[in-house]
């Protein structure tokens, strides 16, 4: 069946709203960023703990179809004879037709200054599996400016990264895609172009110990590609080192609900829930997400 003059325009619009989506959501976000932040900032390799192993599985604007899944692996462990920490990470993110995994192996250099302030410079490289189901697309009349078949691209990843930590303070910046690569799809009457955008993030967080083996923990995290913002702003609160909650605001009207519990300081778990502006309520569940963590040894405390 052939499509009307509006239908066409309707389906040009929806596909270029679409196209618009998924470059503004080039990295994943999540709510409990810091439980997988060495993924992001690889600085933080090998700081905060000797060795730390972490799970995320984000579900975003649950109920939706083709709604962003994202999940996270990783390794870090502190390494004394290379001044610093390595680790190993995994990432898988899927949106709509648009399918990643990336792998990537992480160096930091930590430099020790006096009160138990560290500096820690890190790197990390890897690759990326870019992948692009063009064949689920329903285009009209074969439309060859829109790819027919599959794709999929390996990129190599590069991204760079500072940290300092103290006793109380702690904040980081980084930056990924230090060199900046593209798919490309050629077609009958010239090429499918998706860059991958530059990405930097601005982390901080401190530390206020409260009457009644209570601690409070406010922080916030930026992230950029250089075109959208985003802004998380939140506040933990932690009792007898052992169980948290707090909540999240992010500049995109989103609140969110987290809490959790650490079992005898070496695993955690936790959940967090998203909620967002009224016209998504009415039609989406929210976003969830889970963590699963394994920690041992303090580098900072010890």
């Amino acid at each position: 069946m052939r499509l009307n003059s509006f239908q066409h325009f309707l389906f040009i619009y929806i596909f270029i709203f679409i196209t618009a989506a998924l470059h503004a959501q080039q990295e994943p976000k999540f709510t409990m960023y810091w439980n997988n932040l060495s993924i992001f900032n690889p600085a933080v390799s090998g700081l905060i703990y000797r060795q730390y192993a972490s799970v995320t599985t984000r579900h975003q604007w649950a109920c939706f179809t083709g709604a962003p899944k994202t999940i996270t692996a990783l390794y870090d462990m502190r390494v004394k004879p290379l001044h610093g920490g390595i680790g190993v990470n995994y990432l898988f993110d899927e949106l709509g037709f648009e399918k990643n995994h990336e792998f990537r192996l992480n160096y930091s250099y930590q430099i020790v200054f006096e009160n138990h302030c560290i500096l820690s410079l890190g790197i990390s490289g890897g690759i990326m599996r870019h992948y692009m189901e063009f064949s689920k697309l329903e285009t009209i009349d074969n439309d060859p400016y829109i790819p027919q078949n599959d794709e999929w691209v390996l990129r190599y990843i590069t991204t760079g990264g500072v940290y300092l930590k103290s006793r109380h303070w702690e904040g980081g910046i980084s930056m990924k895609q230090l060199y900046k690569t593209q798919s490309r799809q050629k077609t009958e009457y010239g090429r499918f172009e998706y860059p991958a955008s530059r990405q930097y993030w601005l982390t901080s967080a401190y530390t206020i110990d409260l009457p009644g083996s209570l601690v409070a923990r406010p922080g916030f995290l930026l992230m950029t590609d250089e075109t959208t913002w985003t802004v998380d702003v939140n506040l933990l609160l932690m009792y007898r080192s052992r169980y948290w909650a707090g909540i999240t605001y992010r500049n995109d009207d989103m609140v969110a609900f987290m809490g959790g519990i650490d079992i005898a300081g070496k695993f955690r778990v936790g959940y967090a829930y998203d909620v967002f502006e009224k016209s998504l309520r009415k039609s989406s569940q929210g976003s969830h997400e889970i963590v699963l963590s394994f920690m041992t040894g303090g580098i900072i405390a010890n």
